[in-house]
């Protein structure tokens, strides 16, 4: 998900500044036509299709299975019902993997408990929608505030960081955070040395 955000953001960047549709295009193309060459040649691709196909379809007949993209998903509604009966400052971050716990209790007791793999849920359930504001606002403060933070480099990584959050509680790990700080640093970084040349 990644590379292929990574090669449309690359691709509007040159767009706009060679200001050609045929390069958008292109790049469109490309983009649509890969994964559906994937599909059609490559048999991994093809039956992770459709496996994910299935785990949506269980999930909708409210079955969870030994799947782990199920129980991902299942994870995601127990955090979001936590969210929804505490919007405003959530059950508390130390207090979530209790609640958690007492939600798959009510709901889904033969499944194991499963933290949200998902930051913005953690932090909805956890601390409430004007965290989630404050949280967005202070994450997205480097990417607005810096000068030449429009350089490729940064947005890819901010791209990375940001689609990571839906997948993982990235800032909450210790690799997570070094290496978002690490990276973060190093371009502004190099970013300045460009400035000063």
């Amino acid at each position: 998900m990644i590379l292929y955000a990574g090669i449309f953001l690359a691709s509007m960047i040159l767009v706009l500044k060679k200001r050609s549709l045929l390069i958008g295009f292109t790049a469109l193309f490309l983009m649509i036509s890969t994964p559906y060459m994937a599909y059609k040649f490559i048999p991994g691709f093809n039956t992770k299709v459709h496996l994910t196909l299935h785990n949506i379809r269980l999930m909708q007949k409210g079955q969870v299975g030994p799947y782990s993209d199920t129980r991902r998903l299942l994870s995601y509604k127990m955090a979001w019902s936590i969210f929804k009966a505490n919007p405003i400052f959530g059950v508390g971050i130390g207090d979530l993997k209790e609640e958690m716990a007492l939600a798959y209790q009510q709901n889904y007791p033969s499944q194991k408990v499963m933290y949200p793999h998902n930051m913005f849920l953690t932090i909805l359930a956890g601390m409430g929608l004007p965290a989630l504001l404050i949280f967005m606002i202070a994450f997205s403060w480097p990417l607005l505030r810096w000068k030449n933070s429009g350089s490729l480099l940064f947005l890819f990584f901010y791209l990375s960081i940001g689609l990571s959050f839906l997948t993982e509680n990235t800032l909450f790990r210790s690799m997570g955070l070094c290496t978002y700080a690490y990276f973060l640093f190093l371009i502004l970084k190099l970013n300045q040395g460009d400035q000063e040349s």
